[in-house]
């Protein structure tokens, strides 16, 4: 699980937003001066979407069912998912974040071949 606490995305935010975000998940971390950049936005670190740790904890637990060893940390998983659900949330809710969900759609633009310009 140490693995997954080392997947952050860094965003750029108002210092306002930053200090209700870690007012919301009663971080201790306060706003540091090596975390303001231009401008007087703040750089924080934060989870990436619930997706991405979802995926990251079937890869694991499909390690262990190939090795058929049973996971001893299986239960601690869903307790770890609930708490990046919580994070996520908050950073959507006070940054403005927009951790996507699904696939994105791929614009016309992407299936032109790019040495004559047709569509492919």
């Amino acid at each position: 699980m140490e693995y997954m606490t080392t997947k952050f995305n860094v965003a750029e935010v108002e210092r306002s937003c930053a200090e209700k975000y870690l007012k919301a998940l009663k971080l201790p971390e306060e706003i540091t001066s090596d975390m303001v950049v231009e401008g007087g936005r703040v750089r924080l670190k934060v989870f990436q979407s619930v997706e991405q740790y979802n995926g990251m904890r079937s890869a694991i637990a499909w390690v262990y069912k190939v090795a058929r060893v049973e996971m001893p940390f299986a239960q601690d998983f869903g307790t770890y998912i609930k708490g990046i659900t919580r994070h996520v949330a908050a950073a959507k809710q006070h940054l403005g974040l927009k951790l996507m969900k699904g696939k994105a759609v791929m614009k016309p633009e992407a299936y032109l071949r790019a040495d004559c310009g047709a569509f492919v």
